[in-house]
């Protein structure tokens, strides 16, 4: 995997960019051979989304001063906002890993193996 970054790292500023708004967007790269990128960015944002739901939880801590009840709510009403955000963000990412492991060769598909979560 750090390799897979160094390599994404060493890409122009346009490539960089067009994979990361493709990821975003739940599309494949238009570049075939972006699409081991693409997959890369797919998965480091999906475990971002998978647990950003956890923020809510904390906002609430941080509005105890209204009282237990002002941050029993904030933290309902943050969570649940957090927790749709995420889902959305994370559909869209797993829709970009699939369409863009397509394109991926099989040959380098073994590079790609997820570790077991």
């Amino acid at each position: 995997m750090k390799r897979q970054r160094r390599a994404f790292a060493a890409l122009p500023f346009a490539q960089r960019r067009a994979v990361v708004r493709a990821v975003s967007r739940g599309r494949a790269v238009e570049d075939r051979k972006l699409a081991v990128h693409a997959v890369v960015v797919a998965r480091r944002q999906q475990r971002l989304w998978r647990w950003l739901w956890l923020t809510g939880p904390l906002i609430g801590l941080t509005q105890l001063n209204l009282g237990w009840e002002g941050a029993l709510v904030a933290a309902l009403i943050s969570t649940v906002t957090m927790a749709l955000l995420a889902r959305f963000w994370l559909v869209r990412a797993q829709r970009a890993e699939a369409s863009n492991l397509e394109l991926v060769p099989k040959r380098q598909r073994g590079d790609l193996q997820q570790p077991p979560r």
